[in-house]
């Protein structure tokens, strides 16, 4: 007989105010049905009764961590070099901001598509106040 895993009312509602505050996105895809799985796995390897709010503490950091992986590793639709660049030099700035000119164009594998490229897709996103230097550190400028 499958043994069972209750869930006590404090993991209960920490999963449930996660699960509302999840923005609606094609990345947040069955987060919640792993969720379920990674609860009882858990318990089960930290030899507990229940799902605990320790347990869900842990969930939810693995679900968050899922979360921005698939957004970072999400295919980039783009119809040109420089747009794909543009894309990629958004991504790592959200990661990793204030980050050298050099860092990004390493980072991002810029040299693949040309410099030429890089330094218009550069000098796009500072034309569009998306990005700005300071200190010869770029950064992602956050939309109001």
């Amino acid at each position: 007989m499958p043994r069972r895993f209750p869930v006590d009312d404090e993991a209960k509602a920490a999963f449930e105010k996660w699960y509302i505050a999840l923005p609606s996105s094609p990345h947040t895809t069955r987060l919640d049905t792993l969720g379920r799985s990674l609860m009882v796995l858990f318990a089960v390897t930290m030899n507990k009764a229940q799902v605990d709010a320790e347990v869900i503490g842990l969930v939810l950091q693995v679900l968050d961590y899922e979360f921005r992986v698939r957004i970072a590793t999400d295919p980039i639709d783009a119809d040109n070099a420089i747009a794909k660049l543009e894309e990629k030099i958004r991504r790592y700035l959200r990661i990793h901001p204030d980050s050298s000119v050099r860092n990004v164009r390493r980072n991002i594998n810029a040299d693949r598509q040309g410099i030429w490229a890089f330094q218009h897709a550069i000098e796009n996103l500072t034309k569009s106040h998306e990005v700005r230097e300071v200190n010869k550190k770029l950064r992602l400028v956050e939309a109001p």
